[in-house]
């Protein structure tokens, strides 16, 4: 059967235009892991970590929450990213 957008996405390639295509349709979407976005992180933000189904402690009373953003090196002249526990991404974690 036809699929409108699997014929745009070959005419596109077919013609050098991969510039003009936002994606494939041939990929498949489903189990892809989303992408890391260090862009998300230019100011200190909450880092959500996936559960994965891994073993969690029953008796914590509350979940621990990290923190991502950048930090200078200590002589300066670099930043870099960091994990932190405080909102304020002042305490590594």
């Amino acid at each position: 059967s036809f699929n409108e957008e699997y014929c745009e996405y070959d005419c596109f390639v077919d013609a050098g235009r991969n510039h003009c295509i936002d994606r494939n349709p041939y990929d498949d979407d489903e189990g892809r892991e989303e992408e890391f976005e260090p862009e998300r992180y230019m100011e200190c933000g909450q880092f959500e970590l996936k559960d994965d189904n891994r073993r969690h402690l029953e008796d914590a009373e509350e979940e621990i929450e990290y923190y991502l953003g950048p930090y200078c090196a200590n002589q300066g002249g670099s930043v870099y990213l960091g994990m932190f526990t405080d909102e304020t991404c002042t305490n590594f974690a």
